[in-house]
């Protein structure tokens, strides 16, 4: 019950900002901070940190594939170790980016689509993949508002 609350909390909050234009310049910065601010969170994903991956996210999140919402940093930290161990149990140790696409929707949320290879310590690819997720701008920065959702590449969102 808890998590369907705070599930219709985030999504009502999400619909309900106001979307007010930004100039070309703003929309420019913005898509640049949004991207960095994923480059990053994939750099602390791959070194491992729980604490640190935690700090991308802001509370409550979505996991949007299960409908889970983690709504406390040890939540976050605990999905950031389990996720990170069963990918290391096939040996992930990197990624690296094919495609990456932002788009502020409004002053404070932004969508990011992305694509690329999960890959061994030695450069093996383990397997190709994309998803997406949404940011909302705080007084920190850029957090994610929503877990990345994988799918397959072929449905890579583009933007432009």
């Amino acid at each position: 019950m808890r998590n369907k609350a705070l599930s219709s909390l985030v999504a009502f909050a999400l619909v309900g900002i106001l979307l007010a234009p930004l100039s070309a310049q703003d929309r420019a910065a913005e898509t640049a901070a949004v991207k960095q601010t994923f480059r990053d969170f994939v750099a602390t994903f791959v070194a491992g940190d729980p604490k640190k991956i935690a700090s991308f996210l802001k509370e409550p999140v979505i996991i949007v594939g299960s409908g889970t919402v983690l709504g406390t940093t040890s939540e976050i930290e605990k999905w950031a170790a389990d996720t990170r161990s069963q990918l290391q149990s096939r040996g992930y140790a990197d990624f690296a980016f094919d495609q990456l696409e932002a788009r502020p929707l409004g002053q404070n949320v932004a969508f990011l689509s992305y694509s690329g290879q999960r890959k061994t310590k030695d450069g093996a690819v383990i397997e190709k993949v994309a998803g997406s997720m949404f940011f909302r701008k705080t007084d920190a920065g850029w957090k994610m508002v929503t877990v990345p959702h994988g799918y397959p590449p072929a449905d890579f969102i583009k933007l432009d």
